[in-house]
């Protein structure tokens, strides 16, 4: 029994460093590695015993601290799951019923309100066959009067957050190619991409479709666009807005377990069943060409937001160096600003207001 797993060693405690489950493993010897038996969780354990390997245990003390610092990271509204999944992205790996334990005894307030706000976040009953299946892409405007917009790429099989992208006004050319482009050439090509009605799509659309023969299930429809509602497993991901949280909330979602699933990151890890070769997509001011002969209408190349006020490069490069001096950490001001403390942030603003006006 040992023999069989013994030339398996150094891939096993690999797996467990990068916070794979016994299951995981069992799976990974059985499917990747070819292992007929002898895979079981029950013979994998004995293993661990025989052998001495073991995960390592965070300290209560420890964890207590490394939950405390992510807390003030990530704000109020981190449950167990997406609070497990931010310590593992960060390489702090606990159970859930510990990390839940330390948010319900460390900061009560912020545990009832978490309680109270608690529900059912995915009603409908959703299906996706594989990584690769189905690609779910939707926006989030809710600051698009400050200049800010999200868009997210999602895998419907893993629900792995692919590609995420902040820009000033929601741009065909950006989507394209930092949230479509980026995940095809990461992960490989989807049968189906799924988006709302919404114009910002058409780029990444059209490339869908000019693509379609390259996909592992040409059967399927290259793209649907549905009611933004009927996005399904998108519309629930937008816990905090800016640029920060939201990177720390792809970092955090991608890492945490889905009940009855498993781990984003994990089920993403093999990408979709078929390659495409990265030369059929081109940057996005090419692909726009392309799109501009074939269909006959033109794209927005540059979406604008505001006027900017400044005479010369030289008077801008200055008054954005004053303003980094003053506040070497935004991340400080976000931190503040989702616990309630608002004041440092308009401070913020304040400042920079003044430091372009002496400038212009």
């Amino acid at each position: 029994m040992e023999s069989s797993l013994l030339a398996y060693r150094e891939v096993i405690k690999s797996m467990i460093k990068d916070g794979y489950t016994d299951q995981n493993i069992s799976d990974h010897l059985q499917y990747e590695c070819g292992l007929t038996k002898g895979f079981s969780q029950t013979n994998i354990r004995r293993f661990f015993t025989q052998n001495g390997i073991g995960r390592e245990r965070v300290h209560d003390s420890q964890l207590e601290v490394e939950v405390a610092k992510a807390a003030v990271e990530t704000g109020p509204t981190y449950g167990r799951k997406m609070m497990t999944g931010y310590l593992a992205s960060k390489g702090i790996r606990a159970s859930e019923g510990r990390v839940g334990r330390v948010l319900r005894e460390t900061n009560q307030p912020y545990h009832a309100d978490r309680y109270r706000r608690l529900r059912n976040l995915n009603p409908v009953p959703y299906s996706a066959e594989y990584m690769g299946h189905k690609l779910h892409i939707d926006q989030n405007e809710k600051l698009v009067m400050y200049g800010v917009t999200h868009v997210l790429a999602v895998d419907g099989f893993s629900s792995n957050i692919v590609s995420h992208s902040t820009m000033p006004v929601k741009n065909n050319l950006t989507i394209y190619q930092e949230d479509y482009q980026s995940a095809v050439l990461r992960y490989r090509m989807w049968d189906q991409i799924r988006v709302d009605h919404r114009k910002e799509f058409y780029l990444t659309l059209f490339m869908q479709e000019k693509l379609a023969d390259y996909r592992n299930n040409t059967g399927r429809q290259p793209y649907m666009q549905t009611k933004s509602t009927q996005n399904h497993i998108i519309e629930r991901m937008w816990p905090e807005v800016a640029k920060i949280g939201l990177d720390r909330m792809v970092q955090s979602w991608n890492a945490h377990r889905i009940q009855g699933k498993g781990i984003p990151d994990q089920l993403a890890h093999g990408g979709c069943p078929k390659r495409l070769p990265a030369d059929l997509l081109p940057e996005a001011t090419d692909a726009a060409d392309c799109y501009h002969q074939d269909v006959g209408s033109s794209l927005t190349r540059v979406s604008l937001f505001g006027r900017n006020p400044f005479a010369t490069v030289e008077h801008q490069t200055a008054a954005e160096q004053e303003f980094a001096r003053n506040y070497a950490d935004i991340a400080e001001l976000f931190e503040r600003a989702i616990h309630n403390e608002p004041a440092p942030f308009q401070n913020g603003i304040k400042d920079l207001i003044g430091i372009v006006r002496r400038y212009v």
